[in-house]
């Protein structure tokens, strides 16, 4: 009967004869004796190598390579630059702030220095006037349709219907700027009946 070895990362193990496998077992690196048949069941059972064999070194180079890798693979995927929001975004999530009554949702898309002018007349007045005098206003309002957006990062024209609560059809025409990917000012154009916003009289 031919001599056989059975080898492993880091060491081997060897098999005298076949008759010995299977009945008399073999003496392991420890000096202890395994049976032959819980040897041979270890063939499906991944086998560490021992501490400080050039197998268990192999291996923990090995490890701190694939850590590394997965390391740098993290820091690529964290600093991979969001899309910058598009006008269309901007606006339309600006004005969802008044649809949901949301003054903090409003706030979100306001640049710092932001300025507002409309025909009310308001000339380019603050962010804490224009909450003081325009955000009574939200309340009247059930929906904001947009007839057209356009523009680019710096600016932007927005035609506006405001229906209010009581389906009145208010028509604005809205001219944005935009620092940093937020509204720097707004300079509103009342159109229709020039109402411009629900409590507003001629």
């Amino acid at each position: 009967m031919p001599h056989s070895t059975r080898k492993r990362c880091g060491g081997s193990t060897e098999i005298s004869d076949w008759k010995n496998f299977l009945g008399n077992g073999v003496e392991n690196q420890a000096g202890r004796t395994t049976s032959g048949m819980n040897l041979e069941l270890r063939r499906f059972v991944p086998v560490l190598p021992s501490v400080g064999s050039p197998g268990w070194r192999h291996l923990k180079i090995m490890s701190g390579i694939a850590l590394l890798w997965g390391a740098v693979g993290s820091g690529f995927a964290g600093t991979a630059p969001l899309p910058e929001p598009t006008p269309e975004m901007i606006i339309t999530g600006f004005y969802a702030g008044w649809e949901q009554k949301d003054w903090n949702r409003v706030v979100s898309h306001l640049a710092a220095g932001f300025t507002f002018t409309s025909p009310a007349p308001d000339d380019h007045i603050p962010l804490e006037e224009y909450r003081a005098k325009c955000w009574s206003q939200a309340d009247y309002i059930a929906k904001v349709e947009f007839v057209k957006i356009s523009g680019d990062d710096h600016a932007a024209f927005a035609i506006v219907h405001i229906i209010t609560r009581d389906n009145r059809v208010l028509r604005n025409t809205d001219y944005f700027t935009f620092r940093g990917g937020k509204i720097a000012s707004i300079e509103v154009f009342f159109g229709g009946n020039g109402l411009g916003y629900p409590t507003n009289q001629k």
